[in-house]
């Protein structure tokens, strides 16, 4: 008796928890907007008096590259983690794929982009479980490290944070890098990505070829990595460093000619970036990060910079973020 009612406690919890996440999505995205709006009311005046000059938009532009640099170099790492499940693909191939699957995410629900590259990977021969998994360890892995860089920052008392928010953030690290172990990825990840793939199918993977592969799929040790993923964890630091980068030159060409940017300031806004950007990836109802990203930003750099500059800088860096997005996609294309 007592398991039948735990079952049904279970089933409760987890059908409230499906029809309350569409409300918890819209809460969200509308604290957040509600939070960038009044800002924005409030420095309305600081932002109307940013001065754009020639150097302003020299240094967006090299944002743009940067940027856009960012995303060829994280569909490198993309190919890595393909690698790191003996998938030999062609890294045109793959590259491709990748810039063309990127622009998805802004889409409502924020995984089509997923399912463009597990579809894409499935077709070019790999069973459906190491597709999804080297789909799902790319987010993993780029938590890992956003999580990394915010915490040196934080060590380094260059971001707002309490020795508590210290502790915290070190767990939460820990159980990143121990997630990615083999050890415990391997089952885990693997369940859930078969389990999610049969119950949420993607329109353009057909139901049929979907059954066919599972079904080809005897051996539960089809997907399994071999060793610690540490090249690919590297490199997706190497993601953020570019991504920081770009965000540091908007910044730098919003900031007053007289005000430049000290040495000491790069690891802060560096980590206040990376904490930035690691809450726009995991915070629900956010796609591409749109809002949540640009509300924690503000919140850890407000008071090293005028607001008015952090506006201008993170609306500059949004329309950076995309057009790159579009340009690697276009290139793809081409």
């Amino acid at each position: 008796m007592k398991r039948q009612n735990f079952y049904f406690l279970f089933q409760f919890l987890k059908q409230t928890s499906s029809r309350l996440k569409p409300y918890l999505r819209w809460a969200i995205l509308g604290s957040t907007i509600f939070f960038l709006a009044k800002t924005l009311k409030d420095r309305a005046g600081e932002v109307a008096s940013l001065e754009i000059t020639g150097a302003s938009w020299i240094l967006l532009s090299l944002s743009l590259g940067v940027t856009l640099l960012a995303h060829i170099w994280s569909g490198w790492v993309w190919i890595w983690i393909l690698r790191e499940f003996k998938q030999s693909v062609p890294a045109s191939w793959a590259m491709r794929v990748y810039l063309k699957t990127n622009i998805a995410k802004y889409l409502p629900g924020n995984v089509w982009h997923f399912y463009g590259r597990v579809l894409a990977v499935s077709q070019k021969g790999a069973s459906l479980s190491i597709a999804a998994l080297s789909v799902l360890l790319e987010p993993l892995l780029m938590a890992a490290a956003a999580s990394i860089l915010a915490l040196i920052g934080t060590l380094m008392g260059t971001l707002r944070s309490e020795q508590a928010i210290a502790i915290w953030q070190l767990i939460g690290l820990a159980i990143v890098l121990t997630g990615i172990h083999p050890r415990f990825l391997n089952p885990v990840v693997k369940f859930l990505a078969n389990r999610k793939l049969k119950n949420k199918t993607a329109p353009d993977i057909p139901e049929k070829e979907l059954k066919q592969k599972d079904a080809g799929e005897a051996s539960p040790e089809v997907a399994l990595l071999d060793r610690y993923p540490i090249l690919p964890l590297l490199g997706e630091m190497g993601f953020l460093l570019f991504r920081g980068s770009g965000f540091l030159l908007a910044i730098a060409a919003m900031n007053p000619p007289a005000d430049t940017l000290e040495i000491t300031a790069l690891p802060m806004v560096f980590a206040a970036f990376s904490f930035a950007w690691l809450l726009g990836l995991v915070v629900p109802g956010a796609p591409g990060g749109i809002g949540v990203f640009e509300a924690t930003a503000i919140a850890l750099l407000d008071n090293h910079f005028s607001t008015g500059v952090l506006l201008g800088a993170i609306a500059f860096y949004r329309l950076i973020s995309i057009l790159a997005e579009v340009v690697g996609a276009g290139l793809a294309l081409l």
